[in-house]
C-alpha cells in the first residue's frame, strides 16, 4: 500500500496573525514511503531587518534531512546570505545562515527557506519540531522566537480500478481507475485477460505497478462483457391469390467476430397468419424463437402482400373511313374476372383527318385492385374519291372542247375545293381526227383524306353533214346512216 507523507503545521506559538515575529510550517506536502517532499519554512516578520538566523530541527524517526536539497528563499532577495547545515549530537539538525556583510534579510511574510526531507523504509507518522529560533538584527541585537511544531504522517495511497461494461465482439475500452486515499506518483498499468472473442460473462481487471513509485494499495476492477445485440428480420414477400406461400427466411445482422448463423444455438422462425387463399392485402410475418449465448435477439417483422388476380383490359382496334361515323369502342379482358365496366375515350370525329387516335382505357366502374389498362388505336383511313371525266360529242374539224371532271365520293359536304392538286386530262382526239370515240384520261388530282379513283370519259368525234350529193343530186345514204347510229349509241 502507497503512503503519502502529510507535512500539517501545528505551530506552538500561534496563528500567523500574531503581532510578534515567528516562523512556521504552512504547507501541506505528500511524499510516497522512501520517497522525497520538500517543506516550506517560512518567517512571519513585521518589520525588523534581520542579518543571520539559527534554528534546529527535528525529525521523527525514520526521516533524515537531505542537505542538497536545502535552500534558501530568493524572495527575501539575500546579497551574500548561505545556509549551513550541521548535525547535532542529540540527533537535530542546525539550520545556520549569516551575512558577513550584515546585508538583512528583506521581506515580511513568506517563504525564508524549502528543506528536503527523505522517508526511509522504517520511517513512521511523528511531529517535528523546530527549536532554537534565534534571529539577529545588524545592530547585534538577538531575538528569540517561539518553537514551532508540525506533524509528519505518513499515508498509502489507494486507489480502485473502475468497473466497466462492453458489449461482445467490442473492443476493451479503456480502463481507468479512482484514488480513494492519497495521489499517486506515475500509474498503474490496467489489464484483463478478455478480449474481443471472449464470451459474455464478467472478467477481471488487474492493476500492477506499471509507472507508480512507492508502496500503493489497488482494489482490481470488473470487466463485464453483455450480450450484442443481434437483429433478425423476415423478408417482405409478394403472391397473387390462390398461389402457395413463399418459404419464409430469417436474415440475421449483428454478427461479431466473423461469425454465422452456426453459432445460433437456436435458429430464429418466423410464420403467417395468411393462407394462400386469404383476402387480398398485407400480412405480418412475425418472426420469434432465436437463442445465443453471445447475443440477444430483437427481431423485425417482414410483410406478406397477396394481390388479386391480375386482369388485363384491352381497349380493342378499331378501322373508320374518313368521314364516317365513329364506331362504338370496345374492350376485351385477359387475366382474372373484371369487376365493374372501364372508360373508353377517343378524341377522334367523323371530322378527324387521315391518321391514328389513341382509345384510352381508364378505371370506370371497375373495384379490381390488380388491374393493367392498355389503351387501343383508332385509326382513320382515307375515304375513295372517284373522279371522272364528262363525255363529249364534236363533229369533225370543230374544236376540242376543255374538259370537266366529274367527282363522287366527297364526305362532310366537301367538293373539289379540298383537293391539293387539280386532276389533268388526256386525249389523243384533235379537231382534224377522223371520226370516231376515243377515251379521255384523268390523272393528277391529289387531297387529303382521300384515295383516288379515275374512270376515264371519251371524245366522239362525228362526220360533217355537208348536204353533197351524187351527180344525180342525191344524198349519201351511207354517211347519215353512220353518223344515226353514233348517235343512238352515245344516248
Amino acid at each position: 500500500m502507497k503512503r503519502f507523507l502529510l507535512i500539517c503545521m501545528m505551530a506552538i506559538c500561534g496563528g500567523l496573525n500574531m503581532v510578534a515575529d515567528e516562523i512556521g510550517v504552512s504547507n501541506v506536502v505528500y511524499i510516497q514511503p522512501e520517497g522525497t517532499t520538500t517543506i516550506s519554512i517560512n518567517l512571519s516578520n513585521q518589520k525588523t531587518n534581520y542579518v543571520s538566523f539559527q534554528m534546529d530541527l527535528y525529525l521523527p524517526s525514520g526521516f533524515t534531512l537531505n542537505r542538497a536539497g536545502c535552500s534558501l528563499s530568493s524572495r527575501f532577495a539575500y546579497d551574500d546570505q548561505e545556509l549551513t547545515i550541521g548535525k547535532q549530537a542529540n540527533g537535530a539538525y542546525r539550520l545556520t545562515s549569516t551575512s558577513f556583510t550584515l546585508s538583512p534579510i528583506r521581506g515580511t511574510d513568506g517563504t525564508l527557506l524549502t528543506i528536503s526531507v527523505t522517508a526511509g523504509a522504517e520511517a513512521v507518522s511523528g511531529t517535528a519540531q523546530i527549536r532554537n529560533i534565534r534571529f539577529a538584527t545588524s545592530e547585534s541585537e538577538k531575538i528569540i522566537m517561539g518553537d514551532t511544531d508540525f506533524y509528519i504522517c505518513i499515508m498509502v495511497p489507494k486507489f480502485k480500478v473502475d468497473d466497466v461494461a462492453r458489449e461482445y465482439g467490442e473492443e476493451n475500452p479503456s480502463f481507468t481507475y479512482t484514488m480513494t486515499d492519497g495521489e499517486l506518483e506515475g500509474a498503474p498499468s490496467l489489464t484483463t485477460t478478455a478480449t474481443k472473442t471472449s464470451a459474455v460473462g464478467t472478467y477481471e481487471i488487474t492493476a500492477s505497478r506499471g509507472t507508480i513509485v512507492g508502496h500503493y494499495e489497488a482494489t482490481n476492477g470488473t470487466l463485464t462483457i453483455t450480450k450484442a445485440p443481434l437483429t433478425a428480420t423476415a423478408g417482405n414477400y409478394t403472391i397473387i391469390q390462390g398461389e402457395p406461400l413463399p418459404a419464409f427466411v430469417v436474415t440475421c445482422s449483428g454478427f461479431k467476430n466473423n461469425e454465422t448463423a452456426s453459432v445460433l444455438s437456436q435458429q430464429p422462425v418466423a410464420s403467417c397468419e395468411a393462407t394462400s387463399m386469404s383476402e387480398p392485402g398485407t400480412y405480418d410475418i412475425i418472426v420469434s424463437g432465436g437463442d445465443a449465448t453471445n447475443y440477444d435477439f430483437t427481431y423485425a417483422k417482414g410483410t406478406l402482400t397477396i394481390l388479386e388476380p391480375p386482369v388485363t383490359v384491352k381497349a380493342m382496334n378499331i378501322t373508320m373511313t374518313y368521314g364516317d361515323a365513329v364506331p362504338a369502342l370496345g374492350y376485351e379482358t385477359e387475366g382474372g374476372t373484371l369487376r365493374g365496366v372501364p372508360t373508353l375515350t377517343c378524341s377522334a370525329t367523323s371530322a378527324s383527318p387521315v391518321g391514328t387516335y389513341p382509345i384510352k382505357v381508364s378505371v370506370g366502374s371497375v373495384s379490381n385492385s390488380n388491374v393493367t389498362y392498355v389503351d387501343g388505336t383508332l385509326t382513320i383511313v382515307a375515304a375513295p374519291l372517284v373522279i371522272t371525266s364528262k363525255n363529249y360529242t364534236v363533229f369533225r374539224d370543230e374544236t376540242i372542247p376543255q374538259f370537266e371532271a366529274v367527282y363522287s365520293g366527297f364526305k362532310n359536304n366537301e367538293d373539289e375545293s379540298v383537293l391539293s392538286q387539280l386532276p389533268t386530262f388526256q386525249c389523243a382526239a384533235t379537231s382534224t381526227a377522223e371520226s370516231g370515240t376515243y377515251p379521255i384520261y384523268v390523272s393528277g388530282a391529289a387531297a387529303p383524306n382521300y384515295f383516288i379513283l379515275y374512270l376515264e370519259g371519251s371524245l366522239t368525234i362525228v362526220p360533217v353533214l355537208r348536204g353533197d350529193v351524187n351527180s344525180d343530186n342525191k344524198v349519201n345514204i351511207a354517211d347519215v346512216t353512220r353518223l344515226v347510229n353514233i348517235i343512238l349509241k352515245k344516248n
